[in-house]
């Protein structure tokens, strides 16, 4: 083959190099932008469901004239029911509230066929689009209890004692884990302690789950915020507690 032949393949080579490296490059970005969308859709799901859980707790508010407490115990103070079944009829699940039996424990039998009744899942509003499909029983949303939180243990708190304090709207009520492995039935939620660990990001903390904007927050006034990890870090334990004092320095 002469010199001109070897010349022409080879430019017909590079040629064609560079068009599958373009072909490539194309199909990247139309893959990259698709999952963008796809997480800002489940950003705005998530929010959603945080602030229909807001109302929940808002309505039994308006109902009880406090909000729930954190979890019912028995008389050896062992957590047997869990506020995300105390607000179940404010959230328009009112079937299923009807189904659940407080004499026995969250996971006693009649209990356990709850899951049943709900094909072994669960409840779209306690479990982020994000979540997947690991654990599809655990919520993805949690509340905070300790004494200087909104849910001090069994004692159910009104909104006057936030209100007269560090502001309803500056307080934290729920916060969104990855694969927290918590049914959305049990009595149990992140302690005041884990909650600050997991905003300081320390080793072995409970993990908080990240969408496009931050994390999503809900807060007492039934607001919902998405708060970068630099803010929890600084501001977040502040608005844990519900009569501190702090000023919140929010964003503009």
């Amino acid at each position: 083959m002469n010199e001109s032949g070897s010349q022409r393949r080879f430019q017909f080579s590079l040629r064609g190099l560079f068009v599958f490296v373009a072909v490539v490059s194309v199909v990247l970005a139309v893959v990259a932008v698709a999952r963008k969308r796809q997480r800002e859709t489940m950003q705005v799901s998530c929010i959603n469901r945080v602030k229909q859980i807001g109302l929940g707790l808002q309505g039994y508010h308006d109902a009880n004239n406090c909000f729930p407490p954190a979890y019912i115990a028995d008389a050896n103070g062992k957590p047997m029911h869990s506020w995300r079944v105390l607000v179940l009829p404010f959230s328009c699940e009112y079937y299923l509230y009807r189904q659940y039996v407080f004499s026995e424990a969250w996971n006693g039998p009649n209990n356990r066929m709850i899951d049943r009744m709900i094909s072994g899942s669960m409840l779209d509003e306690y479990r982020c689009p994000a979540a997947g499909d690991h654990n599809p029983t655990a919520t993805s949303y949690v509340a905070v209890v300790g004494e200087q939180t909104m849910f001090p243990g069994t004692e159910p708190l009104s909104i006057r004692e936030v209100i007269n304090h560090d502001g309803s709207s500056n307080t934290i009520m729920l916060l969104e884990l990855a694969d927290s492995d918590i049914h959305w039935m049990e009595p149990q939620d992140l302690t005041f302690d884990e909650a600050v660990a997991a905003f300081e990001g320390r080793p072995g903390a409970p993990e908080l789950r990240d969408h496009p904007g931050g994390v999503v927050v809900g807060f007492a006034d039934g607001s919902v915020r998405v708060l970068s990890r630099e803010f929890l870090r600084d501001h977040g334990k502040a608005m844990l507690t519900r009569a501190g004092g702090e000023k919140i320095p929010w964003p503009e």
